[in-house]
């Protein structure tokens, strides 16, 4: 808003000009202040957008706008029925408001002189409620408070997801439990029921190969530092999230390579130790279940599809946690490994 022309103002500040006292103080001020976004601190533009000062009337406030004009310096001049050093709503005697609303040439003095404190009074009044609403914080992409979000959950590279941010306080905590996980993810998912079952037992490869016959420190003992195999049982290095029962026009927005299974992974990747593994166990409801015929779009049996009729239970579709967070290029080349495995 390098200058404040009549012919450059969206039209919703149109509106606020020419009905002000529709609107409420501090809904007014957000979109004026929506107007100089980009042109300095909400400071700065309260100082050089913006003119608030009390309305000189003595008559009955409708509202908590009296008027709002652009004045002869590019500046709004909002004139308020609330909380000022004069006017309906001062707590100052009767004849100095009186003497203030003649307007004349000896009140126009002490009015300018008090309107330098009454415009301080309200700009401080409107930024210590911003202080306190996190969602006016959202609107503006370099607000500091987006980086104290993404700091508290411990996201302080990567750029801000506003999806993350509702679940900085969750992602930040110290003790992350199954619990906070599966209220985190249902409310994600819209309320649907999440449950975590914990220590999934799962088989984990051994790649380092040791020749027998070592001696001193490295010398193998059975039970020790050595086992037989090429395997070994972990039970506490897996989870399952179980999502559901849900509908199928649900479960297809949650597989891999939507944007929507991107979000899940993420939330899921940010929330639990990069050690930890999941897989996400989808139940749909078999009364919800939709009829597909070979070629239709992303059509992949044990993903999206399984063969038969429905029965009177949920099915489920069991999906490996890494394929949350691969791209649309890797889910095509996974889903066309598949199909060959299948041929």
């Amino acid at each position: 808003m390098g200058t404040t022309s009549r012919r450059k103002l969206p039209n919703i500040i149109y509106d606020v000009l020419g009905n002000a006292p529709k609107y409420e103080f501090f809904q007014a001020i957000r979109l004026l202040e929506d107007s100089w976004h980009g042109h300095g601190t909400v400071r700065q533009g309260l100082e050089k957008w913006i003119r608030m000062r009390p309305a000189s009337e003595i008559s009955f406030p409708g509202a908590d706008i009296r008027r709002c004009e652009l004045g002869d310096d590019k500046k709004f001049d909002m004139q308020l029925n609330f909380m000022g050093l004069y006017g309906v709503d001062a707590a100052v005697p009767n004849y100095f408001t009186e003497f203030i609303a003649r307007n004349d040439e000896k009140s126009e003095p002490m009015r300018k002189f008090i309107d330098i404190f009454c415009h301080r009074l309200y700009s401080q009044f409107y930024l210590a409620w911003k202080k306190y609403r996190p969602f006016t914080h959202l609107e503006q992409e370099d607000s500091p408070y987006l980086h104290y979000l993404a700091a508290l959950s411990g996201n302080v590279v990567t750029d801000s997801d506003s999806v993350e941010m509702g679940y900085s306080g969750a992602i930040g905590s110290r003790v992350r439990s199954a619990v906070a996980l599966s209220g985190v993810l249902s409310d994600f998912m819209g309320n649907v029921p999440v449950k975590i079952n914990q220590f999934v037992t799962r088989w984990i490869k051994v790649d380092e190969q040791v020749e027998l016959g070592v001696d001193g420190e490295n010398a193998l003992r059975l039970g020790d530092n050595t086992i037989l195999g090429n395997e070994v049982l972990d039970i506490s290095g897996k989870i399952d999230i179980v999502i559901g029962p849900m509908q199928s026009s649900h479960v297809n927005g949650l597989l891999p390579g939507n944007d929507r299974a991107r979000e899940l992974g993420s939330l899921v990747d940010r929330f639990m130790d990069p050690t930890m593994n999941f897989d996400v166990l989808l139940k749909v409801e078999p009364s919800k279940g939709i009829g597909i015929y070979l070629g239709a779009k992303d059509v992949v049996l044990g993903w999206s599809t399984v063969l038969g009729t429905a029965s009177s239970s949920s099915y489920d579709i069991r999906l490996p946690g890494k394929n949350f967070t691969v791209n649309n290029n890797d889910y095509k080349n996974s889903v066309s490994d598949k199909l060959d495995e299948v041929a």
